[in-house]
């Protein structure tokens, strides 16, 4: 929430910044002209920083641009954290790319839904062979591959 932090973001996430970058050199070059170091720049020609520092007004434009009537940042960051929670099922890995400092807070945001339940104990039957022994007792065993 204070001062600066470094994520690691994939090669596709980093496409789409340059993209970005892109579209904005050839549009507001004149006023960008020196702030290349920046991912988001301040487009302002009069700003005090030479990057965005309002995160909630740039976020209002975009949306307006875009023609989306309302979507809260916050929904973004959480449904960033449910899809790399089902993708990794690794809630390290999601703890550490939203910047948490404890994993109790990375678990609020990550809850397993009923599907997921359903396909780990599906995946987990899949892996088990089952055995009927001698007086009604049952054996379970692990496969292996």
């Amino acid at each position: 929430k204070v001062g600066s932090k470094e994520y690691k973001i994939s090669s596709m996430a980093l496409d789409i910044i340059r993209t970005i970058r892109r579209s904005m050199m050839n549009r507001d070059f004149a006023v960008l002209h020196g702030r290349s170091d920046y991912v988001f720049p301040s487009s302002a020609k009069q700003s005090k920083t030479p990057h965005i520092v309002d995160i909630r007004t740039t976020w209002k434009k975009l949306l307006k641009d875009c023609r989306i009537p309302y979507l809260a940042l916050k929904q973004c960051r959480h449904s960033f954290a449910t899809k790399l929670l089902r993708t990794s099922r690794n809630i390290k890995v999601v703890q550490e790319q939203l910047g948490h400092e404890r994993i109790d807070t990375t678990l609020k945001y990550a809850k397993i839904v009923g599907l997921d339940v359903e396909d780990a104990l599906d995946k987990f039957s899949d892996s088990v062979e089952v055995n009927e022994a001698e007086n009604n007792v049952v054996q379970l065993k692990l496969k292996t591959d």
